[in-house]
């Protein structure tokens, strides 16, 4: 499923209830929790072990928010128009952006602060 652009209410409520309803229904919560636990089990743990039981949960929580992105249009999200940039002619820059993404291929976070974003506002 990916959202279009009447969908996406930026920092509210909503669009917090969506993910987590499209991530339960399918049932991906379910699934993830029996696979941490999986996981936890290979690594030599007990997975009912009183430190690691919510571990599962937390993990699907987490999944939840972290890929949150993948039910997004992009294509919807960049062509957002801000009429602020009416009359300013200058390239506008963005530094010390933080990063945060998934290496796809290890399943491992990506995070950083170093990227830089300019760009010459036009209402096109």
């Amino acid at each position: 499923m990916v959202m279009d652009e009447s969908e996406l209410q930026y920092g509210e409520l909503h669009y917090e209830r969506r993910i987590v309803a499209y991530f339960d229904v399918l049932g991906w919560r379910s699934e993830i929790e029996q696979a941490v636990r999986t996981l936890i089990a290979a690594a030599g743990d007990d997975p009912t072990r009183e430190g690691v039981r919510d571990t599962p949960g937390r993990v699907a929580k987490a999944y939840r928010e972290w890929f949150a992105g993948y039910r997004i249009d992009p294509k919807a999200f960049l062509s957002r128009v801000f009429e602020e940039a009416e009359g300013y002619e200058e390239t506008v820059l963005l530094r010390d952006v933080r990063l945060v993404s998934t290496c796809e291929h290890h399943m491992a976070a990506i995070t950083g602060n170093q990227f830089f974003v300019s760009a010459v506002p036009t209402l096109k």
